[in-house]
């Protein structure tokens, strides 16, 4: 006879509490990594670094997520989804932790490489975890406030920033200050127990993947996380060296990243109006107009890639869902690994470009990068 004893408490709280969990994941991420695009400067001139230099920070970070994203799915077997989120957490603290004590490029490149690590493991729990815990009605809507959390982390963390150097603080004292985030978060995620297990290693398909979740939808993944995140890295100091004030400069990211959480709030509450591949292409669309008015017009332009770009990954991951469900740890953890693998070329090319002729011209790459992504989906015939 089946059991028809109801659920417990504890069972009904569970998909709420691991939504939580990852929600508070990214809240962390989102203020620490937006923390390191804000200081970009301050750690440029306080190392006496080139821009090509500089940018090594992101390139390191991103060789780092290619790794966490790789190691993703055998820790989950292992430890379960918010174990290895709480133990990522607190390896990204301690590396942000670290950024405030490096003395020279060996050292960033040591501590933003270990950043990457934790951030690549990350971004595939979080992302399962909502997929997991949510049920399939509202999927979409919740992973598009899964995301929002990092446009509302990122748009308070610069504001912290410029009130800490409004106090005197330096660089270093204020890079310290954000590794309380990660800690913090990893220790409230106590509360979501029990701790869901990715399958066993033994029923998990380990054949190829199809092309397109192999290939094509990683490939515009990147194309899509590229173009946001040459503006949240670089925004502060394209203002800067088109003579903005550094408090200016912080309001702006600022602005962006508000422009991203609202955007994503919008599709957390809305039914996407569209179809998600067209949706995709009308993203990267707007942002190719906004690079180019930036460069013909203001750099204040910038900061609208932020709205219109906002919608793009929670739509990307559910596009990966709807295709390709059975396969997602798997197809998540390519994708992140391609977009970082993008992100390292991307930045080490953009620094190169910066130091020849000029930041202005090196944010162009947006310009191509979209229409990469754009060329990609136009080129797809599957529309399921």
């Amino acid at each position: 006879m089946a059991d028809t004893k109801a659920p417990s408490t504890s069972a009904t709280r569970l998909p709420y509490l691991l939504i939580a969990a990852a929600y508070s994941s990214l809240l962390a991420f989102g203020a620490a990594d937006s923390s390191r695009s804000t200081l970009f400067p301050d750690i440029v001139r306080g190392l006496s670094l080139s821009d090509a230099a500089g940018s090594l920070l992101f390139t390191a970070s991103a060789v780092g997520t290619i790794l966490g994203s790789q190691m993703a799915p055998r820790a989950l077997r292992s430890f379960g989804m918010v174990g290895t989120q709480r133990a990522c957490l607190l390896i990204m603290a301690l590396a942000v932790l670290g950024l405030a004590a490096v003395r020279g490029i060996t050292d960033l490149l040591a501590v933003s490489f270990v950043f990457g690590t934790a951030a690549g493991m990350v971004a595939v729990t979080q992302n399962l975890l909502v997929e997991y815990a949510a049920p399939p009605a509202w999927r979409q809507r919740a992973l598009s406030g899964l995301h929002s959390c990092y446009g509302l982390a990122c748009l308070g963390a610069p504001l912290l920033v410029n009130l800490l150097r409004s106090m005197g603080w330096g660089w270093r004292a204020i890079a310290a200050t954000f590794a309380v985030w990660p800690a913090l978060f990893a220790m409230l995620s106590l509360t979501a127990r029990p701790d869901p297990m990715a399958p066993a290693p033994d029923k998990v398909d380990s054949g190829p993947l199809p092309p397109k979740a192999a290939w094509w939808l990683p490939a515009v993944a990147s194309c899509g996380v590229m173009v946001e995140l040459l503006v949240s890295t670089r925004i502060t100091l394209r203002l800067e060296r088109a003579g903005v004030s550094p408090e200016h400069a912080a309001y702006g990211l600022s602005a962006f990243f508000a422009g991203l959480f609202v955007s994503r709030a919008i599709m957390g509450v809305l039914h996407a109006p569209m179809k998600l591949k067209t949706l995709l292409g009308a993203c990267l669309g707007a942002a190719c107009c906004c690079y180019v008015l930036s460069w013909v017009h203001s750099p204040w332009w910038l900061v609208a890639v932020g709205v219109v770009i906002g919608p793009f990954f929670p739509s990307m991951v559910t596009l990966a869902a709807e295709r390709f469900g059975k396969d997602l740890p798997r197809v998540l953890a390519r994708i992140i690994a391609c977009v970082s693998t993008s992100l390292a070329i991307a930045n080490w090319l953009f620094g190169v470009v910066s130091d020849h002729w000029g930041i202005e011209h090196a944010m162009l790459l947006g310009v191509a990068i979209a229409a990469l992504g754009m060329g990609l989906l136009l080129g797809e015939r599957d529309t399921r």
